[in-house]
């Protein structure tokens, strides 16, 4: 009797053993699964359908697992470990049952267990895992499910703080830590690759006064307005930040000061184009903009911006303004006055003005004066007044000025360009766009007349 009881007691000391031996197996086998996904930096990589899949074997005894997502009416196989796949047609039918239900489904048939449990992630049913084996009892991919499911989720989470905190919950745009850092990047690469880079400061004109009548749901309601149409106006490649309340930023790659200019005007344009909702009416940004010749590092770069926007206010606002080094800014001036001048005069004689009228508006345009100051700053005698009308408008506006003005920006368009066709059919076209709004429209079409002739000289 002694020796028998002995054999009993052994043999379930063995079982109980061979238990916790499978048991420490499945622990470990969940184990590496949280591990992998606790590892992951963000979104769903492939290699967690694969760990989960490995998994859901391991804990279930299976022979097969797999791990599906359901997108939309679709099952997405996203990993598979065994002899069976998910497309198989049993398989297939309890995923589908699974999706349909978002509850677990079994089939015990032919002595082969199928199992599938849904995999939630964020309350809602992602996906599922499936397990196909021979044992009764173990197969079963719920804890698998389980750990991803929750996994996933934290993923989910993480990606979206990350977001969170590299975006400006207003307007969705880059914040400024986000926008300094890939400025720091592109500027790097810029240097290294020897390309063009620009960026452009703006920021609204008098946005306290829309704050104050109005009130800050206005004010917000402005703001995300005004991203939106800045992002149309962007290009993919570019990056728009919100940096301070009513102040953004604009990092354009591969991009020179010319274009850059160009696409803070037709920015500039966009905004007062039309109301801002609410009843806040139309309102007006002031632009600078400066490019990477003139700065030896990121932060000096926005800085110069920053300069250039600080000139496009105290200029009269509504305007672009581009940043001119120092030590380059008079030689610059005098060339940019001496384009403008060629070309006012040039333009003068299309409207058939006399010599001794070309001659003085040669002179106004060389001048360095509020009548005609360096760069797109000339902008501020915009033909319409402006859309608040603060500035002398249409027949107000001497024609010697309204000529300057035109005259002034297109050298600072084609300054860059030189003899290129297409720049300057671009800076051209953009002197259309503007025609009757910013511009006397007949000192534009005189301009057109003397491109067409090629009678302007360029640097």
């Amino acid at each position: 009797v002694v020796v028998v009881v002995g054999v009993v007691g052994a043999g379930r000391e063995r079982r109980l053993r061979g238990e916790a031996d499978r048991e420490a197996s499945r622990a470990e086998a969940l184990r590496e699964l949280a591990e992998g996904i606790a590892e992951t930096e963000a979104g769903e990589p492939a290699g967690i359908p694969d760990l989960a899949a490995a998994a859901a074997r391991a804990v279930s005894e299976a022979d097969s697992a797999g791990v599906v997502q359901f997108s939309l009416d679709a099952l997405r196989e996203l990993a598979t470990v065994g002899a069976e796949n998910g497309s198989s047609e049993v398989v297939r039918g309890l995923l589908e049952e699974v999706g349909a239900a978002g509850a677990p489904v079994r089939s015990d048939a032919d002595g082969t267990v199928i199992a599938a449990t849904p995999v939630r992630v964020d309350d809602e049913t992602w996906g599922a895992i499936w397990v196909v084996g021979a044992s009764a009892g173990a197969a079963d991919p719920t804890a698998a499910a389980h750990v991803l499911g929750i996994g996933l989720s934290n993923l989910h989470r993480r990606a979206e703080l990350r977001v969170q905190a590299r975006t400006d919950a207003l307007t969705g745009l880059a914040n400024r830590r986000s926008y300094m850092e890939q400025l720091r990047r592109e500027v790097a690469l810029a240097k290294r690759r020897e390309r063009p880079l620009s960026v452009a400061m703006l920021d609204i004109d008098h946005f306290k006064a829309v704050n104050d009548e109005f009130g800050h749901p206005a004010g917000d309601h402005t703001l995300a307005e005004l991203a939106a149409r800045l992002v149309a106006v962007a290009r993919a490649s570019d990056l728009l930040a919100r940096v301070g309340g009513e102040e953004f930023a604009w990092l354009m790659p591969d991009t020179g000061l010319a274009e850059a200019w160009q696409a803070a005007e037709r920015a500039r344009r966009a905004i007062s184009a039309r109301p801002m909702p609410g009843g806040v009416g139309t309102v007006t940004i002031s632009l600078g903009v400066a490019d990477r010749s003139g700065a030896d590092g990121a932060e000096e770069l926005y800085a110069n911006a920053d300069a250039a926007l600080y000139a496009a206010k105290s200029a009269g606002r509504d305007l672009v303004a581009v940043h001119e080094p120092e030590r380059d800014v008079v030689a610059r001036r005098a060339v940019q006055r001496a384009e403008a001048a060629d070309a006012a005069a040039a333009i003068g004689r299309q409207l058939g003005w006399d010599d001794a009228r070309v001659t003085a508006l040669r002179s106004a345009a060389t001048a360095d004066t509020p009548l005609a100051p360096p760069g797109p700053t000339a902008r501020v005698l915009r033909w319409d007044g402006g859309p608040k009308g603060e500035h002398p408008r249409g027949d107000e506006i001497p024609e010697e000025a309204r000529v300057i003005a035109v005259a002034d920006a297109w050298a600072a368009l084609v300054g860059a360009g030189g003899e290129d066709p297409e720049d300057r059919a671009r800076a051209l076209a953009e002197m259309h766009a503007a025609s009757g709004t910013a511009f006397w429209a007949e000192a534009v079409d005189a301009l057109a007349r003397v491109e067409s002739s090629r009678h302007i000289p360029s640097a």
